[in-house]
């Protein structure tokens, strides 16, 4: 975390910037700083310049996941659906395997709860 943070404070202007940032939201999410994470990732989507796609990909699948523990269902159909939208591109096949089935789950537990409402 020192790391990142440091790249984020010192070299903004770098090519790691998004990088650092999208490490520290999800180490921040992993400790269950959920304000921060958040922040964060809503952050990286507002980067005009962030030329690493999977980084906002990841980051509209985090906030997906924190609205749904949120019980905000509304705000994670609508994060997952520009997920989707986005263009589902992968590194390989496995990792598009497990997208779309944490999108389905996901997708399932918002339905879940929009029933519950």
């Amino acid at each position: 975390m020192v790391y990142f943070n440091d790249i984020i404070t010192n070299y903004p202007d770098s090519d790691f910037y998004v990088l650092a940032l999208h490490e520290k939201a999800n180490f921040e999410y992993q400790l269950d700083n959920i304000k921060v994470a958040k922040e964060i990732f809503l952050k990286i989507l507002n980067l005009e310049n962030n030329k690493w796609k999977f980084t906002i990909n990841d980051s509209l699948m985090s906030l997906a996941a924190i609205a749904i523990e949120e019980h905000e269902y509304e705000l994670a159909f609508q994060y997952l659906d520009k997920r989707k939208s986005n263009g589902l591109f992968y590194f390989c096949g496995v990792e598009r395997d497990v997208t779309e089935i944490q999108m389905k789950k996901m997708y399932d537990e918002i339905q879940e709860g929009l029933k519950k409402k």
